[in-house]
């Protein structure tokens, strides 16, 4: 989900935009894009079976077979939000599949110069497939957890809920695209002189641009990431010493010192990494935003930790 809402939001903010960007920037952007989308869709195909026996053996008693309790968790709410993951992961995968291909056949063609261009039609319609199975990926987790089942304010709390996934995908994607981004130009980098300097040069300051432009993107999908979730907090919890006599508080405090970590390495590559990457230690800013990638990882699975913790009251 996170991959697929990412790289959707990160490929529109550059390609979507092509007179903002070089060309380089956005053929790099698209290529990357294009891996983590098809490579999250596909492992999002392939958790789905294991997502929906596990949901209906929540319907089992010790020693029942869980296959035919299936029909039961398609007639409850979470199982027609499954239905549309489910229809939204299959778009995803086609969606991504296009874009890879069109991506390939440019990058081959020489008319193309190894670039999806993003006033191509074909491009555009890629990734209007895959915003679209993004943004359902992003809106459903809303109506199978806390979200659907908040006593005050329900239709508050899925609208938080739906916009949070969403900020946190974009956030999060977008940051793992500018790591593998950064690892591809590392490993372009040569080992010793006489390499291709002028397209590595190229490479280097199309991958400088796109660092340098993140920056209003990750700003605006961490400030919404905040908002988003101080709402959702205000609704599940009682007051704020539940922060701290709760269990699904005491997640929510690592979850929020993680957020404040990756903010921090956030703010620190928007100031300097840009620069470093000019200066070829590209190699050093991609372990750097690795770590990040890293908190926000964390971020996530504090927030599943989160999903399977009964708010206080429940």
């Amino acid at each position: 989900m996170i991959g697929v809402a990412g790289a959707s939001a990160l490929w529109w903010w550059v390609g979507g935009r092509p007179s903002a960007w070089t060309e380089p920037a956005v053929e790099l952007t698209a290529r990357v894009c294009a891996v983590v989308a098809f490579a999250a869709a596909l492992i999002g195909a392939a958790a789905l079976p294991l997502r929906l026996y596990l949901q209906a053996a929540g319907f089992a008693f010790e020693g029942d077979p869980v296959l035919p309790l299936v029909p039961r968790v398609f007639a409850t709410t979470w199982g027609r939000a499954f239905a549309v993951q489910v229809a939204a992961v299959l778009v995803a995968v086609v969606g991504a599949a296009l874009a890879t291909r069109l991506m390939l056949s440019q990058s081959q063609s020489p008319a193309g110069a190894g670039a999806v261009r993003a006033h191509d039609i074909r491009a555009r319609r890629a990734w209007l497939w895959i915003g679209a199975a993004g943004a359902a990926l992003a809106v459903t987790p809303a109506f199978m957890g806390h979200a659907i089942a908040t006593a005050s304010s329900p239709t508050l709390a899925i609208v938080a809920d739906a916009v949070h996934v969403a900020a946190s995908s974009a956030w999060t994607g977008g940051v793992l695209i500018l790591a593998l981004a950064c690892a591809s130009v590392a490993r372009q980098q040569p080992s010793q002189p006489g390499g291709d300097d002028t397209r590595l040069a190229t490479r280097i300051g199309a991958l400088a641009e796109l660092i340098g432009g993140f920056k209003p993107f990750a700003l605006g999908a961490a400030a919404t990431l905040v908002a988003s979730g101080a709402i959702s907090s205000w609704l599940r919890l009682g007051a704020p010493a539940e922060l701290f006599g709760s269990d699904y508080g005491r997640i929510l405090l690592v979850k929020i010192a993680l957020v404040a970590c990756a903010a921090a390495l956030g703010r620190k590559h928007s100031a300097t990494a840009a620069t470093q990457v000019s200066g070829g230690k590209v190699r050093d800013v991609a372990r750097s935003i690795g770590l990040e990638v890293a908190f926000l990882v964390l971020v996530v699975a504090a927030t599943a930790l989160l999903s399977g913790s009964p708010p206080p009251g429940e």
